[in-house]
C-alpha cells in the first residue's frame, strides 16, 4: 500500500511544472485597454462572461484549453502591436507554439511592403541620324550586301 501511495507522489512531483504562457495579470488588462477593447467584447468573442475575464485579469483564475489558447493568441497579437513592458518569454513561447504569428504577420496590421519592381534602364538616346536596328530584323543594305 505505501509503495503505491510513493510512487504516486514521485509521479506527481515529477510531473512537468506548468508552462508561464500568460502574460502577469497587470499586463493582460493593459493590453486590452490599449485595443480600446471593453472586458464585455473580449468574453463575447471568447464566448464566456464578463465575470470569467475579470478573475483572469485580476489573477484570481487562469483559462483552460481551449480558451486558454484563444486568450494567448489576444495578449500576444496585442503585445506585437502595442509592445510589452514585461520580459516576454511568454510571447516567445507562443511564437513558437504557433498561437500567434510573428511580427511581420500580425492579423489586422498591414504586412511588409512588396518589394517594388525595378525601374526600367532608360533608353541610349540614339546619334543624330542613326537607327536603332532590332536584332533579327535587317532592312535593306544592313546586312552589307547590295541589294
Amino acid at each position: 500500500m505505501s509503495d503505491d501511495l510513493f510512487a504516486a507522489i514521485d509521479a506527481l512531483l515529477e510531473r512537468p511544472r506548468p508552462v508561464d504562457d500568460l502574460p502577469v495579470p497587470t499586463e493582460r488588462e493593459r493590453l486590452r485597454k490599449l485595443a480600446g477593447l471593453k472586458q464585455d467584447d473580449l468574453a463575447r468573442a471568447l464566448s464566456t462572461r464578463r465575470e470569467t475575464i475579470v478573475r483572469w485579469e485580476a489573477g484570481a483564475t487562469e483559462p483552460r484549453p481551449p480558451k486558454r489558447e484563444a486568450y494567448i493568441r489576444f495578449l500576444a497579437t496585442l503585445a506585437l502591436r502595442h509592445g510589452t513592458v514585461e520580459p516576454s518569454a511568454w510571447l516567445r513561447r507562443a511564437q513558437a507554439a504557433g498561437l500567434v504569428p510573428t511580427t511581420a504577420q500580425v492579423p489586422g496590421e498591414p504586412g511588409p511592403a512588396p518589394a517594388e519592381a525595378p525601374a526600367p534602364a532608360a533608353a541610349t538616346p540614339a546619334a543624330p541620324g542613326r537607327r536603332h536596328a532590332v536584332k533579327g530584323a535587317q532592312g535593306p543594305g544592313e546586312d552589307g550586301s547590295q541589294s
